[in-house]
């Protein structure tokens, strides 16, 4: 059961020599060797603790992330973020209790500073009301939040569509795909009501139980977008009859559906220079890809200098020409 490369749409996993497939038929697409990773161990664990001879669905968390990725979020993002957005008016942190003093005082302390960070992060103001009654938020704060789902990649979202149920607020959903939070902080936060009545009443082992099933999922939603984002940079030099034939706007238009951010610019010496960022199989299929260029373009040769990890840029912009290729 490995991981290997496909026709550079991503990676997939081989069980019993055959790829693991979704229910749709096609094979499961991985967007990062380490994900792939993660899920051929998933996969090789969950084997051996077949019930029936199958295999225990509750064991492959991670395969069901991935293929919620490929088979709804990919290819319905609107749904996905509409579905989202009905957890602005019902997001948790802005139905704060009236009494008794201690908790008004707790639910302050512990959700305002969330509420803080998304309106300096992302300019997303919140109001917020005491009691349980509906509370609609601005047609602005409405606005805002679509646009920051809007510009969250396809893995952030399926991560989203698990953390904001799961917490009951988007903005602590944001938080942690945003690296502000971490799952398990998030996972108390969200508890902070039952926390408070258990000190008061005394612990249900029932809720204690389903309280670490909870943290079992937010903490696999973190790793699940972790993975699938393994960013790292490939830094290239393609040298052949490839200035003055469009090939830095082709090679910006094609990073950019693919989703990869990093910069391209003409060298003094006839060479075309770019740097790619972004996850390993989309890389890869782009490189593919630079071997041949638009078509008056005639590609010698594409040197890949450099491999390193790297964070995420933001954009693929066309630089100015260079003397020489930039130390990566």
């Amino acid at each position: 059961m490995v991981p290997h490369g496909t026709d550079g749409d991503g990676f997939v996993v081989a069980l019993d020599g055959k790829p693991v497939r979704l229910p749709s038929g096609g094979p499961l697409l991985l967007p990062s060797r380490a994900l792939a990773d993660a899920v051929a161990a998933e996969w090789a664990q969950a084997g051996g603790g077949a019930v029936g001879g199958r295999y225990a669905p509750d064991s492959l968390g991670l395969t069901r992330l991935a293929g919620a990725l490929q088979e709804r979020i990919a290819v319905a993002r609107d749904q996905a973020i509409g579905a989202l957005l009905r957890y602005l008016d019902g997001d948790a942190l802005c139905y704060r209790a009236a009494h008794p003093a201690s908790l008004v005082t707790r639910q302050q302390a512990a959700w305002q500073p969330w509420l803080d960070w998304a309106a300096r992060r992302f300019g997303l103001e919140l109001a917020v009301t005491q009691g349980v009654m509906p509370l609609a938020q601005s047609e602005a704060a409405s606005s805002t939040a679509r646009a920051i789902l809007d510009a969250q990649d396809d893995a952030a979202l399926t991560a989203l569509g698990v953390l904001a149920p799961l917490s009951g607020s988007l903005v602590l959903g944001l938080a942690v795909v945003d690296g502000a939070l971490d799952a398990a902080e998030a996972h108390r936060l969200s508890l902070l009501d039952d926390s408070f009545q258990a000190e008061r009443w005394g612990a249900d082992d029932e809720a204690v139980a389903r309280h670490a099933g909870l943290l079992d999922d937010f903490v696999e939603a973190e790793r699940f977008l972790a993975l699938a984002r393994s960013i790292g940079r490939t830094h290239l030099l393609i040298s052949g009859r490839v200035q003055g034939v469009g090939y830095r706007a082709w090679l910006q238009d094609a990073a950019q559906q693919r989703g990869l951010t990093g910069w391209t610019r003409n060298l003094s010496d006839g060479r075309v220079e770019a740097l790619l960022c972004g996850p390993e199989a989309s890389r890869n299929a782009l490189i593919a890809r630079a071997a041949a260029g638009p078509a008056m373009a005639r590609v010698d040769g594409v040197a890949v200098t450099g491999l390193a990890h790297a964070a995420p840029t933001v954009g693929f912009v066309i630089r100015s020409t260079g003397n020489s290729p930039e130390p990566v």
